[in-house]
């Protein structure tokens, strides 16, 4: 495998046609047509991951892709509203990690700049070395940087939440404290202000929110000098953070 390089990305699209009712362009009808299409999503990452694996990888996160746009289900006659907010799939980003290699190559690649990898969510990482976790998280905040010299904004403020969940996941598999999903972490930041005194964790929380707010706006409605003051703010939260990493619950 010399030669290879040790993180590769995939991209895996919905392939979704969303159509626009009463006028709006921000609200979409997903009908049971779609709804096979994401199967068929399905289908495509199951190849993908199974490629990976045959090319010597192995997945290490799957990332949705959405859109900030309201829905609802519409199946013949009968309407059904599921909620509101960021709920259509575009894609799937998928990682792969060169099997064999040592996650301490995580910080030199975000370093040295050729890290290739998708901004992951860690909520379903159990088992984990704790050091996996703050490795994550500062490669992930490195390449938010980069992204943001860059003038990609969105994607800047996705790596930035995706820095901060990570270690935050860290802390909680550490403290052997629940983070299973995104709500959930409103939960383990207060939990680790109170274990580290530091009431500055309850409005870093915020920070992380908004990021990921951003990471899903458009780059006319996102200003350079804002989502750079949030990725500052998301290291002042990892410096925080990454003691109660290091710490187990005994």
């Amino acid at each position: 495998m010399t030669g290879n390089p040790t993180y590769i990305t995939r991209y895996v699209y919905a392939d979704t046609i969303l159509s626009t009712h009463g006028g709006s362009a921000g609200s979409v009808r997903i009908t049971s047509e779609e709804h096979s299409r994401l199967r068929q999503m399905a289908e495509h990452l199951e190849r993908c991951c199974n490629d990976l694996d045959a090319a010597g990888y192995e997945v290490i996160s799957i990332a949705p892709i959405v859109s900030g746009r309201t829905a609802y289900m519409e199946t013949n006659s009968q309407r059904d509203y599921p909620g509101h907010g960021y709920s259509v799939t575009d894609g799937l980003i998928v990682t792969g990690r060169l099997k064999g290699q040592s996650t301490s190559s995580i910080v030199s690649d975000a370093i040295s700049g050729t890290m290739d990898t998708g901004a992951g969510e860690p909520y379903r990482q159990h088992g984990l070395e704790l050091s996996h976790y703050r490795q994550q998280s500062r490669a992930q905040l490195a390449h938010s940087r980069r992204l943001l010299a860059r003038g990609k904004l969105a994607h800047a403020a996705e790596y930035g939440w995706a820095a901060a969940v990570w270690m935050v996941k860290g802390v909680a598999e550490a403290q052997g404290w629940t983070y299973g999903q995104q709500d959930e972490i409103k939960d383990v930041m207060h939990r680790a202000s109170l274990k580290s005194g530091n009431d500055q964790l309850l409005e870093l929380n915020r920070v992380v929110g908004l990021l990921l707010t951003f990471s899903g706006a458009r780059k006319r409605f996102l200003d350079a000098l804002d989502v750079g003051c949030q990725l500052d703010q998301v290291a002042v939260l990892l410096d925080i953070l990454e003691p109660l990493t290091e710490t187990e619950q005994r």
